[in-house]
């Protein structure tokens, strides 16, 4: 089974919810991906913020970091030698991309 394409949007908040799209899609009557809700106060509205900003910043992460650590793998244990540095690259290309 196939999720919704990415890239993930988190969109306007509305009714006490931060609402996640897939742009372009909503135009179509799509219901939103997610909804990350707060009940009240400036707390929780910060909270279901970050919740909503974390679930898209994932999600979106995803596919990019299965193919670096299928990388480092293959670099790591099916080259006989290895390759330290090329780990090392690949390894900060995808925490500088995940740290935005």
């Amino acid at each position: 089974m196939k999720h919704t394409p990415t890239p993930w949007v988190r969109g306007m908040e509305h009714n006490n919810s931060w609402m996640i799209y897939c742009p372009g899609l909503e135009a179509y009557g799509i219901t939103p991906i997610a909804i990350a809700r707060f009940l009240r106060g400036s707390e929780d509205r910060e909270l279901a913020e970050a919740n909503a900003e974390f679930i898209v910043k994932a999600c979106n992460s995803h596919d990019d970091l299965l193919e670096a650590l299928k990388q480092i793998q293959h670099l790591a244990y099916v080259n006989d030698k290895g390759n330290p540095d090329k780990i090392f690259e690949l390894s900060c290309q995808v925490i500088a991309k995940v740290e935005g």
